[in-house]
């Protein structure tokens, strides 16, 4: 996978920052090739010469273990379609020749072995075997001519590679342009599969560290159904007096269903570990289809159409029950201890068998920094093994089972509780919460009916307040736009309107990386400037509040606070350096969250991104932080060490089976470290300003309290 995506960088060598300010290591040394020294030189060369000797070894392994496979069109397209990139690659080299001469003599791509031997290899061996075999086919003539357009559209995806393996956009795999048609060329999976099995053929030391996520996920299920069944114990004791005289109903029969799903999720003779047949994920998913289904039925939109207040007692109980089979579905409290344990057995693999060390108590630079280290050193070993969002992305072709769109909580990635704030009597649970919606097309969205049955539920039992979803994903974005206004357009709906509060601030705008035209504006009055003109300029700049907040409130914090965090987090400079602008919006985005949660005080809240994988396992973790820093709580306990842990990496290695994304962990850690250091420093002085911000009894009350492990599963004795 590196050679094809060095192979990419050379045919391009159209060098810039990404959306995420990041270039990969061989576009960096590829951009600055006439600034290189010697010894940069030499391994750049180096580089350059591996990456064509790998393609040479990969086109002879496929050779030599060939059953048939070169008599495939499509594998014969797509070797062809990585034979053109090393062509252009070597092209484009050849205009970099001072990165040659201090080796060869002319400095031209020609001198170099490697290549001449993947040039001679594929002309002598592989194309001769083409024509062989195909030599009778006149459409494959046709198909292989100059003109043929099929060709780029390979080679495209194979530079499309980059992307599939840093896991970026994969939603695009599900979802639909506005005309019906597909975002990639299906063909794209050939050249996928042929990266993935190359992979496979390579050695790996030892078992595969992803493996036992199967078995995490099949206890994570458990824990699921039991926290379910305990949240709904007394809706369901009702319904099943009631149902036992109307068995016969095609609804009651249907929340049977669901509830005989649930409890065979609950059993822990089911667990994957115990049972060679259907194991409690996959009664877990029976229980959400169900649900779905019922959601979605008719008989169900009869029984909502009357108040509940009209409806008959065997009514009541199938909504109550349903609703709050729905509601725990979503509030369930997530399972930490089998994640901490394998985490460390992550770390202690990647260690070469040491046993990480414990800290019972660590100041936040501390943790944070050890944070960094763990991830450098667990990242680094599952490089050594299949790339896990390859197999992802693959995995999404072979379900033929899953209908059309990209449905982030069908799909496996549920929602649950992480944490809880406590202010005074208030106690608000923060959810991991996915965008609850189906995107089937560009620019069709839709929320899904297990959300507005959570809703549904909250609108029953007052006391549990309301929901605040921050939505930190880009409305001005054509990928996040129609989830973002199906988000929006739920507030407005006369009967979920008191129930949601939502708040879109983007964190995928060129603004937020301070990428394009603000990439070099350092001047800090005209930063603060364009900061206060975002946030004014609303939905135009991606930004969305809900009618329940304040505007001039907003506007009158939104000014106050960044004045506060220009003097005391970054010194009132003059000028600030891209890194520090960064930091500057970071700490903006944490103390408007708090504004907003004082303002709205709900009874649950979540950071929801289009996953919850990335960007809202992040923001969490810094929201944690805060918190923290507010309270005056400037140590992390060991617990709360594994929590945030869990936090940030649970749902990354879970569902897209990898570390969280570099980018945004380094983002959000890098703007706690400068909130930690200057509340350490200055922490009287910045709460004697925030005192006037925020509500008193926030400030002073304001705890975050971990999430459980819930009640100790009874595990079967295996026989």
């Amino acid at each position: 996978m590196d050679a094809v995506d060095n192979l990419s960088c050379m045919a391009e060598l159209n060098v810039g920052v990404d959306e995420e300010g990041e270039i990969s290591s061989m576009k960096q040394n590829l951009c600055k090739l006439t600034h290189l020294k010697s010894v940069e030189k030499e391994a750049t060369l180096a580089t350059v010469k591996t990456t064509f000797k790998t393609i040479h070894n990969y086109l002879r392994r496929i050779c030599q273990d060939d059953g048939g496979q070169l008599k495939d069109v499509e594998m014969q397209r797509g070797i062809k379609a990585i034979m053109v990139l090393a062509d252009e690659a070597a092209d484009n080299l050849n205009k970099y020749t001072s990165l040659f001469k201090c080796t060869y003599k002319e400095g031209q791509i020609t001198e170099i072995k490697e290549y001449n031997d993947l040039h001679a290899f594929y002309y002598n061996k592989l194309v001769k075997r083409f024509q062989k075999m195909l030599v009778s086919e006149e459409k494959w003539k046709e198909m292989w001519s100059v003109e043929d357009k099929n060709i780029d559209i390979e080679r495209q995806g194979l530079k499309d590679l980059e992307m599939v393996k840093r896991d970026k956009e994969y939603e695009l795999f599900y979802i639909r342009k506005d005309d019906g048609e597909p975002f990639f060329n299906r063909n794209l999976l050939r050249h996928i599969k042929l990266v993935r099995d190359f992979g496979e053929m390579m050695s790996s030391e030892g078992e595969d560290p992803l493996l036992p996520i199967n078995v995490l996920l099949d206890k994570g299920a458990q824990a699921v159904a039991e926290n379910i069944r305990r949240d709904v114990k007394h809706e369901l004791g009702d319904f099943m007096v009631e149902a036992m005289h109307y068995k016969d109903i095609p609804l009651v029969k249907d929340v049977i269903k669901l509830t005989m799903s649930l409890m065979l999720a609950c059993n822990a003779h089911n667990l994957i570990e115990y049972t060679m047949g259907k194991m409690c994920l996959r009664y877990l998913q029976d229980y959400h289809k169900f649900l779905r289904q019922i959601l979605t039925s008719e008989e169900y939109r009869r029984l909502t159409s009357h108040s509940i207040e009209e409806a008959d007692r065997l009514s009541r109980c199938l909504l109550y029950l349903i609703h709050a089979c729905a509601y725990a579905f979503f509030t369930w409290k997530g399972r930490q201890t089998e994640f901490q344990e394998y985490y460390q057995s992550l770390l202690k693999r990647a260690l070469n068998g040491e046993v990480p060390q414990k800290h019972k108590k660590r100041e936040m630079l501390s943790f944070f920094n050890d944070i960094f280290d763990q991830y450098d050193l667990i990242t680094k070993m599952l490089q050594k093994y299949p790339n896990g969002p390859l197999f992802k992305t693959l995995d999404i072709f072979s379900r033929r089972d899953e209908g059309e769109g990209f449905d982030p909580i069908i799909q496996g990635n549920l929602p649950y509780q992480l944490y809880a704030l406590s202010i005074g009597p208030l106690t608000s649970r923060c959810l991991k919460l996915p965008c609850p919606t189906l995107h089937t097309h560009i620019n069709k969205a839709k929320i899904i009916d297990e959300f507005k049955g959570f809703l549904r539920y909250i609108e029953m039992k007052k006391e549990l307040g309301n929901h605040l979803l921050f939505n930190l994903q880009d409305r001005t974005a054509w990928g996040g736009h129609a989830r973002c206004q199906a988000l929006e357009k739920l507030e407005t709906e006369a009967e979920f309107n008191d129930q949601i509060v939502v708040v879109t601030l983007p964190k995928k705008t060129d603004f937020y990386y301070q990428t394009d035209i603000y990439l070099g504006e350092d001047s800090a009055e005209t930063f603060v400037k364009l900061l206060i003109d975002q946030i004014s300029s609303r939905e135009e700049c991606g930004f969305y509040f809900s009618r329940k907040i304040s505007g001039k409130g907003l506007d009158a914090f939104v000014g106050k606070i960044i004045s506060i965090i220009h003097t005391y987090f970054f010194s009132e400079k003059k000028v600030l350096e891209r890194k520090e602008r960064l930091d500057f919006i970071e700490i903006f985005y944490m103390f408007l969250y708090l504004k907003i949660f004082d303002m709205i005080r709900p009874g649950s809240f979540s950071f929801t991104c289009k996953d919850g994988v990335d960007i809202g396992a992040t923001t969490h973790a810094g929201f944690i932080a805060l918190i923290k820093l507010v309270s005056g709580d400037v140590s992390w306990s060991e617990k709360e060490q594994h929590h945030v842990l869990w936090v940030l990496n649970a749902a990354a290695l879970s569902v897209r089976e990898r570390m969280v994304n570099n980018q945004c962990l380094n983002r959000v850690l890098s703007a706690s470290g400068v909130l930690s250091e200057c509340f350490f420093k200055r922490r009287e002085e910045i709460m004697d300003k925030l005192a006037s911000l925020y509500e008193k009894s926030l400030l002073q009350q304001v705890k975050y309290t971990l999430t459980g492990p819930g009640k100790k599963c009874n595990t079967p004795k295996k026989e």
